[in-house]
């Protein structure tokens, strides 16, 4: 590339260029963890006069330059690179990626990356994460999760993997969704634009949710309106002391809606034989959700606890 060949042109001009070069360059990625300096000293006869000052200064401005457009170039010039994380249950990490995006990861989630020159691959397999996506209209940001593929650039959105499906929110920005399927149709959401799909019922319909909503898992917080019951027992077991079970496949499907926060989630099923008709029995090692048939309901105590 031309740009490349210039910059190395300008490092081979002199000493002083290459000293500032890697100056400039140990500041970008920072030292190596143990590793001693390799940078040499600045040249002194480019510091004992004021010309040599003036020449350091347009040197190190130079390089300043250099490295804001070179080393992009080089990172990319290196690719593909590839890298996975993995959280555990209750964990929630933050990762800056190499091209300046952000990913929040929430707990039990599992993400692979994948940076090629045509553009960036992320693959959601488990969990949940906030994307808060750094602008390169050459190179389209791909989130790919259970069959359906979303596509930002320069955007914040977040995407959750349950049981049944994903569900997809955008903060800011505009995020294309679609199935991974061929001539499949698409619907793109704005902020406060929420979207579910699934292999089984495709694509969703848009709702409009409040955008300080989407994401609040991140502040420990768990909102969701008319949801199933199994869908959001699966996002509470990210963060559970205990996992919960449900025992029956009906149970699933009944709809709540509610907020629980990450250090209330026992005290949530607790009451949930309020509105529902199951049996919740809680051991040391984890809680299960049951049915209770119509001819042994009753308001009396639904909670059994053993040892």
């Amino acid at each position: 590339m031309e740009e490349i060949d210039r910059a190395m042109a300008w490092i081979d001009q002199s000493p002083a260029h290459r000293a500032a070069f890697d100056h400039v360059e140990q500041a970008w990625h920072g030292p190596q963890h143990g590793a001693s300096s390799n940078v040499a000293p600045f040249p002194q006869d480019t510091v004992q006069t004021s010309r040599g000052r003036r020449g350091w200064r347009h040197g190190a401005i130079a390089a300043s330059l250099l490295a804001a457009i070179i080393l992009p170039l080089l990172f990319w010039q290196q690719l593909p690179v590839k890298e996975k994380y993995a959280t555990r249950v209750g964990e929630h990490r933050t990762v800056r990626l190499q091209d300046g995006s952000v990913v929040e990861i929430g707990g039990g989630t599992r993400l692979s990356v994948e940076f090629r020159r045509d553009g960036r691959f992320l693959s959601l397999t488990e969990g949940e994460a906030m994307f808060t996506v750094a602008k390169d209209n050459r190179r389209p940001f791909m989130v790919y999760s259970a069959g359906g593929v979303m596509k930002a650039v320069g955007t914040a959105f977040n995407v959750n993997r349950g049981n049944d499906g994903v569900t997809v929110g955008v903060v800011e920005g505009v995020v294309q969704v679609r199935m991974d399927t061929p001539h499949s149709e698409s619907v793109f959401l704005q902020r406060g634009s929420e979207e579910s799909y699934s292999t089984v019922t495709g694509l969703g319909p848009v709702r409009q949710v409040n955008p300080d909503r989407i994401g609040s898992w991140r502040t420990g917080s768990f909102s969701f309106i008319d949801r199933s019951l199994g869908s959001v027992v699966s996002d509470l077991n990210r963060y559970a002391a205990r996992p919960i079970y449900i025992d029956h496949e009906r149970l699933k499907q009944v709809h709540v809606t509610g907020t629980v926060t990450s250090d209330g989630i026992l005290e949530w099923v607790q009451a949930l034989h309020q509105t529902i008709p199951i049996q919740i029995i809680a051991s040391e090692q984890a809680i299960h959700l049951r049915a209770v048939p119509a001819s042994r309901r009753s308001r009396g105590k639904a909670v059994a606890e053993h040892s």
